[in-house]
């Protein structure tokens, strides 16, 4: 019985080996350069600031306002409502009266298809106190073609807006899942490294122990020789343990670029 867990043992050493071996081959098959092994690989303490968002929630947002601001231009130039106007006064030459002033001003409506424009100019003479008065009106109607180019133009902008909103919240969405997932999968590490190191520790107090016993000859060379076995495996299972942390972490920092 005791004789076949040792060889047990000693079997999944030698597997362990071989893994490492075939690992180290398929890393210089891979990257084209030959495996250099850590002599320490220091673990990695995971943590998450959930509020930090990643780039492509961001862009997606600046989008939506870029489109949102674009909409507002839009509308405002095709239904614009705007007073423009203007006064002057000058003094003139005129044959019959040398000293003359006039003085003139202007307005412009515009809402939908029309546009509304209209101006008045007087012109009073100095010296002889005549006023003589000017006043002139335009209406501008612009075709229903033009209005509809301008209403698909919205429309499409609209269009823009909706899509644009849609990208941020899936985006959104796809991150508050990934960082859930990502907080379940430290917690997981976190667990599994805490485990590993009281069992490790158990393992250090066992081979401890056992080099007692056979140091008084009350074991055999054999149960010590696989207390050692134990330890090493442990190394190897410690790093192993290190590497998926340190594939974690750049999960996380992948996340939030």
């Amino acid at each position: 019985m005791q004789k076949s867990k040792i060889l047990a043992q000693k079997n999944l050493v030698e597997q362990y080996e071989k893994n490492v071996d075939l690992t180290k081959q398929q890393f210089k098959s891979y990257t084209g350069i030959a495996y250099t092994p850590l002599n320490t690989l220091d673990d990695i303490e995971l943590s998450i600031d959930a509020t930090l968002l990643n780039s492509p929630i961001q862009i997606a947002d600046y989008q939506t306002k870029i489109y949102e601001e674009n909409l507002k231009i839009l509308k405002q130039d095709t239904n614009e409502i705007a007073w423009n106007g203007g006064t002057a006064a000058n003094k003139d030459t005129d044959a019959s009266d040398p000293t003359t002033l006039s003085i003139n001003g202007d307005a412009t409506y515009s809402v939908n298809n029309l546009s509304f424009s209209g101006g008045a100019k007087g012109t009073w003479g100095l010296s002889t106190g005549n006023f003589t008065p000017y006043v002139t009106v335009n209406i501008t109607y612009t075709s229903d073609s033009a209005t509809s180019e301008d209403e698909l133009k919205i429309q499409s902008m609209s269009n823009k807006v909706q899509s644009s909103s849609l990208d941020y919240q899936e985006e959104l969405s796809d991150h508050t899942f990934n960082v859930f997932s990502l907080q379940n999968d430290i917690q997981i590490s976190n667990w599994e490294l805490q485990q590993f190191l009281f069992d490790k520790s158990i393992n250090l107090i066992n081979l401890d122990n056992k080099q007692i016993l056979f140091d008084n000859g009350l074991l055999t060379n054999t149960d010590l020789e696989t207390a050692k076995k134990e330890i090493q495996i442990d190394v190897f299972e410690e790093q192993i343990l290190k590497l998926d942390r340190l594939i974690l972490q750049n999960n996380i920092n992948k996340e939030f670029l």
